[in-house]
């Protein structure tokens, strides 16, 4: 069952069991400071409108239906990696694990987090990859805006 749920930074269409389920889900998302303040079962309108803001369709390998343009990554991962450091200035350090690690400044408060990116363009803001938060539809959005923009 799908559910539509509203968050203190955003809002998403979340499939689980039940209300509850898709409440817990989206915490786990965005933390309890940013909290939930509504959980609904999805209407037509919901899927419609979720469905207009991603976009242009991926495949399953994360790649363009119709193929990138010329000047464009191939792959959802790439594309945010050149976001990150050609659009938002970020640098890219060493790390050990299996994630991409970038350095940052805070669009809120000028505090610099570590980012990380993962599998399918994922995106984590926080001290260790393990003690993040999910930043992926915000910098995804902020991406393409960005793209739309070059």
């Amino acid at each position: 069952m799908k559910f539509y749920v509203e968050t203190g930074v955003g809002c998403n269409i979340i499939e689980a069991k039940n209300a509850e389920a898709a409440r817990k889900a989206a915490l786990r998302e965005v933390g309890t400071e940013a909290g939930v303040q509504v959980v609904r079962k999805a209407t037509k309108e919901d899927l419609a409108w979720d469905s207009a803001m991603q976009g242009g369709k991926l495949n399953e390998y994360q790649t363009f239906q119709s193929g990138p343009r010329k000047d464009q990554p191939k792959t959802l991962t790439d594309r945010v990696v050149r976001f990150l450091v050609e659009g938002l200035i970020f640098q890219e350090i060493d790390s050990r694990s299996r994630y991409r690690h970038f350095l940052g400044f805070s669009i809120h408060g000028g505090a610099r987090y570590n980012y990380w990116i993962g599998k399918n363009g994922a995106v984590r803001a926080g001290k260790s990859a393990s003690d993040s938060i999910s930043l992926t539809d915000q910098v995804h959005a902020n991406m393409k805006m960005w793209e739309a923009k070059r």
